[in-house]
């Protein structure tokens, strides 16, 4: 007969394997219910039998009725113990489990270690480090890079060594936590910088962003967007009050392919469209799969007056807002010059980031909305910028309701 395997504990699951779904439930709850059941068999004998002592008729059934009680009320508390010391027993053999069995690939690139806490703060200061480079795509020293993450993250990584960060940073780049993390003999890097990958990173500080970016949009507003993932979760804040109807007769001018994907993906939008209740300019021309623009030519001009301009940015310094290379350059130059006001719509890990190309300075007219930094480096970079011309999307969200 062959020997028996030794189940092993999966990643995620809640209960040993040997144990059919939904077992440790009632492991913990049925000897609960027994003793209680127990206790209040056995309180009820004792009343009867109380009320036959009140009522002086000493007799077998007041001796049958404690008899019952005291079995009732022991059976309920031995299995209590014993119910207890087999739970005990239970988690003891589930921890042990955890602790023996094998990292799985193949259960999903978020089923190990993503459980640790901070392993998700920690992935956001890998990328971060790695990214405020000028060309992420060169390997980085792994021990310059754990002395980065210690000094730009002090809180998280306290108590922690270089060599530990490291052997983080590679189960990271296993698990795909960032898709395009890689490793060669030299050091980690980033293999590409592109819309998809920008869209999953820091998604829910880009979601605050946009909720404080939304809150300066009023009915009756001519609004521009240019192309990226921070200006696309601003549409998607819009939509909603769109098919609600609690923002009308707005015009939006894009050269942003996704945006206009987005509203045509939703029936009302294109009946407000239809109808002429939502205007959509799109600004056409060549195709750029970074960032998923199409770039009108030099010349071409915004088809109606602005009342504001929200922009993105992939690098921000003290002399302003940059991007990798010119894909998008033009049309954010064009729509910051036409419009009254501009948004600079990134998230914090754009901070202190210099790249070749530079779209805009820091002007009375231009505004960084922006979430608060974890790593100090980057607080020390937001505070040598002009302090009116920032706004933090977590006072917006304090206040609760868009400002108007």
């Amino acid at each position: 007969m062959p020997p028996s395997k030794q189940p092993v504990l999966r990643p995620g699951d809640q209960h040993p394997p040997d144990v059919a779904p939904g077992a440790s439930r009632p492991t913990s709850f049925k000897f609960a219910e027994n003793m209680a059941a127990s206790v209040v068999g056995g309180f009820a004998s004792a009343l009867t039998a109380a009320a036959f002592v009140v009522l002086h008729k000493l007799n077998g059934v007041v001796i049958a009725s404690a008899c019952v009680a005291a079995v009732a009320v022991g059976t309920g508390s031995y299995m209590f113990f014993v119910g207890r010391r087999s739970l005990r027993e239970a988690r003891r053999i589930e921890e042990n489990q955890q602790r023996e069995s094998p990292a799985r690939l193949d259960s999903g690139p978020y089923s190990v270690g993503m459980h640790r806490p901070g392993h998700s703060e920690l992935a956001n200061a890998v990328f971060t480090t790695l990214w405020n480079r000028l060309d992420p795509s060169k390997p980085m020293n792994p021990m310059r890079m754990a002395d980065m993450i210690m000094e730009r993250c002090p809180e998280l990584t306290k108590g922690h060594g270089q060599e530990e960060i490291i052997r983080d940073a590679e189960e990271i780049r296993v698990l795909r936590t960032i898709p395009t993390l890689e490793r060669t003999r030299d050091g980690f890097f980033l293999s590409s910088d592109d819309f998809h990958l920008n869209r999953e990173l820091a998604l829910e500080s880009k979601r605050q962003i946009a909720f404080a970016a939304f809150s300066y949009i009023q009915s009756g507003m001519s609004v521009a967007l240019d192309g990226g993932t921070t200006t696309l979760e601003v549409v998607r804040a819009l939509i909603p009050h769109f098919v609600a109807r609690t923002i009308d007769h707005v015009r939006l001018t894009t050269s942003s392919i996704q945006i206009c994907s987005e509203l045509l993906e939703v029936p009302e939008c294109r009946e407000a469209i239809r109808i002429g209740e939502l205007e959509v300019w799109s600004m056409a021309g060549p195709l750029h799969p970074s960032c998923w623009t199409m770039d009108p030519l030099v010349t071409e001009e915004v088809p109606w007056p602005l009342d504001i301009a929200i922009i993105g940015a992939n690098g921000i310094t003290i002399d302003g807002f940059y991007l990798p290379n010119k894909d998008g350059l033009e049309i954010k130059k064009t729509l910051i010059r036409a419009a009254p006001r501009t948004l600079i719509v990134a998230d914090s890990s754009k901070v202190g980031r210099r790249l070749p190309e530079l779209f805009s300075r820091w002007t009375e007219n231009v505004t960084l909305i922006t979430d608060r930094p974890a790593d100090l480096a980057a607080r020390r970079v937001l505070h040598s910028f002009p302090k009116n011309s920032i706004i933090y999307c977590s006072d917006i969200m304090r206040k609760g309701t868009p400002k108007r």
